[in-house]
């Protein structure tokens, strides 16, 4: 018998063993395949950067041996041959290419806007082109963009343009200025017509040189992600005769500055119940903003009408800042009350619970 119990003993040393041996071996098994699978990717990535600068560089030669009036992007400002975005690949790897060419202003030989001290204005501020190379891999969208940048200065001496320019300026709720804010210009009366899409740089601007003019025909719109538009629109259109905000104009020899205004967009959850706080659902509500967006007659910028669930809720989404007013649409209700009180002052990027107290409607209500 006591022999028996010794040949157990061992046994099970010995299974503890073999378990801790299994549970080593997972673990090295694991940081080893891990410390792989990280090499390959690194391997990839360092392997798309390497083909995207070429591409980049490629895309930078083929620039450098066009004609100076054909650097430009189709749709621009300046105009050329040059296309706004690409799909391209590469050694089995997917690129998205976006080009930008600029106008410059150099202010050693004035500014257009007469600004520099001791210069006269440049009546030819377009003095050369800056050219952005900006290339991202598909599946690799964790990565930092590739980009390069290149001048082309023209050949002959500058002569008075015809043109004029547009100074656009993106700023926020505080008027602080927001940056790389996107900012996208159509104008299909012009020749060449002009669509094209650019960001605000670290001041909030995006200035436009050598833009030809146009009467209230420039339509722009400002935005970026999680954030409000802010836009210009056609005058004379038959909901909207008088925009508060029109289409630019460019004049020759002219800047036109304009400005609008965008932040983080915000939340408003509704609710509407009775006196004793039950919810009471499938309730009309009516709601909307005070900022305006046409004059004579007053057109409202945010106009939304909805319908809470079934459990008295609904929830709004991007909204703009703004003050909002709140009504019931629903025959039958009145609001005896609101928390908090009306108007709402919502505030950008920001999250707001609004409950509608409602009562029964009686004649004299």
């Amino acid at each position: 018998m006591a022999l028996w119990c010794a040949g157990r003993r061992g046994a099970g040393i010995s299974l503890i063993g073999i378990v801790i041996a299994v549970g080593i071996f997972v673990f090295f098994s694991a940081g080893i395949y891990g410390a792989y699978v990280l090499m390959i990717r690194l391997n990839a990535q360092n392997r798309a950067t390497v083909v995207g600068l070429q591409l980049a560089q490629e895309k930078l030669e083929l620039v450098r041996n066009l004609p100076f009036v054909d650097i430009g992007v189709v749709g621009g400002v300046p105009a050329g041959v040059l296309q706004q975005t690409e799909e391209v690949s590469r050694d089995g790897i997917n690129f998205t290419m976006a080009t930008t060419v600029r106008n410059v202003d150099d202010p050693f030989d004035g500014d257009f806007g007469d600004t520099v001290p001791g210069k006269p204005r440049d009546l030819a501020p377009a003095d050369y082109k800056r050219v952005e190379i900006r290339i991202r891999c598909v599946v690799c969208p964790a990565d930092p963009p590739i980009l390069l940048t290149t001048n082309a200065v023209p050949k002959g001496l500058e002569g008075a343009s015809a043109n004029g320019a547009l100074f656009i300026t993106v700023f926020d709720a505080n008027g602080q200025a927001v940056q790389q804010a996107t900012v996208r210009v159509q104008n299909p009366d012009v020749s060449p017509p002009i669509d094209f899409t650019d960001t605000t740089d670290n001041a909030g601007k995006l200035q436009l040189i050598d833009i030809p003019p146009s009467v209230e025909r420039y339509a722009i719109t400002a935005t970026k992600s999680g954030y409000s538009p802010d836009f210009t629109l056609p005058p004379g259109a038959p909901d909207n005769p008088n925009p508060a905000k029109p289409h630019a104009t460019v004049a020759a020899q002219t800047i036109t500055e304009i400005s609008f205004a965008i932040d983080r967009v915000s939340t408003v959850n509704l609710a509407t119940a009775n006196q004793l706080c039950q919810a009471v659902g499938a309730v009309g509500v009516h709601l909307e903003g005070a900022k305006v967006i046409g004059q004579n007659p007053a057109v409202l910028k945010t106009v939304i009408d909805t319908t809470t669930a079934a459990n008295g809720r609904r929830t709004l989404t991007d909204l703009e800042w703004d003050s909002y007013s709140v009504n019931v649409t629903s025959a039958g209700y009145d609001i005896a009350g609101t928390i908090p009180l009306l108007p709402l002052n919502l505030l950008p990027n920001s999250s707001q619970n609004v409950t509608l107290v409602l009562a029964p409607n009686t004649a004299n209500s």
